[in-house]
């Protein structure tokens, strides 16, 4: 933005003593980079040369941004955040706050069971029989599920390290291999392939 100090110039914003006051996060750029934090939860700006981004945390999560045009905004906005204002309340009031289903859905404590509906509906996917049929086991839908090019289940969303891989092969066939030397361990059709799975698990 101008150059000046970001924190100063939201802190100089700040209607009320109440409010939460902005800090430079350590080693970061004081023109660019602002944190406010309370209780679990933060709100970090970054100055731009076309707004304030904004982006609300909640336990270590992004949960929401936006761009916001002035720094009133990004200062109300970050004061109901770190009040306990949930998603939908704070889009509702400032508008240029957005978050996905996702991001909803955590909030609610579903994540899980939003991300494999959400998956399950991707009627345009290769995987989406897969899918459908994992999404109805008992075992592999106490997993959280992820999609890019190839389908990975994870034991829940902070996991780092997949539990299955499962890549598509075409004519409703799919394939997971056995190491990282690309032996192939099992091939199958949707619940053939969902039944190793859970085989492999127990």
């Amino acid at each position: 933005m101008s150059g000046s100090d970001l924190a100063l110039d939201l802190n100089s914003a700040r209607g009320t003593p109440e409010s939460p006051g902005f800090t430079t996060p350590h080693g970061a750029d004081p023109t660019v980079i602002a944190l406010a934090e309370r209780d679990g939860r933060a709100v970090q700006v970054l100055g731009l040369p076309s707004g304030y981004h904004v982006t609300f945390w909640s336990n270590g999560k992004d949960q929401g941004r936006g761009l916001a045009s002035d720094t009133a905004s990004v200062v109300g906005a970050t004061a109901v955040w770190l009040r306990g204002v949930g998603l939908e309340q704070l889009a509702e009031r400032y508008r240029f706050v957005s978050f996905s289903g996702l991001d909803l859905a955590r909030e609610r404590g579903n994540a899980r069971a939003f991300q494999w509906a959400s998956l399950a509906d991707e009627k345009s996917s290769v995987y989406t029989e897969l899918i459908r049929v994992a999404a109805e086991d008992p075992v592999l839908s106490r997993l959280f599920p992820r999609l890019g090019h190839k389908f990975v289940l994870f034991a829940d969303e902070d996991a780092e390290s997949p539990i299955a891989t499962v890549f598509a092969l075409g004519g409703h066939r799919y394939r997971i291999y056995s190491s990282a030397e690309g032996e192939i361990e099992f091939e199958g059709q949707a619940t053939a392939t969902v039944a190793y799975l859970v085989r492999r698990m127990k």
